[in-house]
This record gives C-alpha cells, structure tokens and sequence, in this order.
C-alpha cells in the first residue's frame, strides 16, 4: 500500500477538489468536537488506576475519584435536582475550567 495520495487526472479534477474540502471538513469537525476527549481521557485513566491497583491502594483510588465525581457534581448544582442532570452539565461544561486548573485536567 502506498503512502502517498495518487494526483488526480485530468476529467478527475472536480472529484478531487471535493474530496480535499471533504476532508479538510472532516478534519475541521473532528478537532472542533473533541474538546472534551483529554476529560474522557483522564476519567477513563481513573478507572483503570483502580482496576489496576492491589487491594488496600484499590480503596483509595476508588474514594479518590468518587470525590472527583461529586465535586464536580457541586459544582453544577443549579442544573437540576438530580445526580444525573448536574453530572450531565459537568461532563459537558466541566472542560470550560480546566485551564484554571493546576495541569489543565478537569477533574
């Protein structure tokens, strides 16, 4: 398989011009909705740092992460009454304080 991307001919120019703007959209939205994947990231980290860890450690991380969570729950406590709605909010809003954070992870 070749590395390198065949130049088009000639009758297959205007194919080609739409494929290069298809692929600087596809790009483009790719890097725009991935804001949140460094948070998914870090929480996905979290859950293999206590799977990972032998059993006295697995506790702590465990209660380490579970204060995460309910922290950033606080945090968006006017959303709503429940659990769910003000983890929703932080999941999705919680990136938007990450740069004040010590690292730039939100969590």
């Amino acid at each position: 398989m070749s590395d390198t991307i065949p130049q088009p001919s000639g009758d297959d120019e205007a194919l080609w011009v739409e494929l290069r703007q298809w692929q600087r959209q596809v790009a483009f939205h790719v890097n725009d909705t991935d804001s949140l994947g460094s948070a998914l990231e870090a929480r996905i980290i979290a859950l293999e740092e206590i799977l990972a860890a032998r059993w006295p450690w697995r506790l702590f991380a465990a209660a380490r992460l579970g204060r995460e969570v309910r922290r950033s729950a606080l945090m968006f406590a006017w959303a709503g009454p429940s659990f769910y709605t003000r983890r929703l909010e932080a999941t999705s809003n919680e990136w938007l304080c990450a740069a004040r954070r010590p690292g730039g992870v939100p969590g």
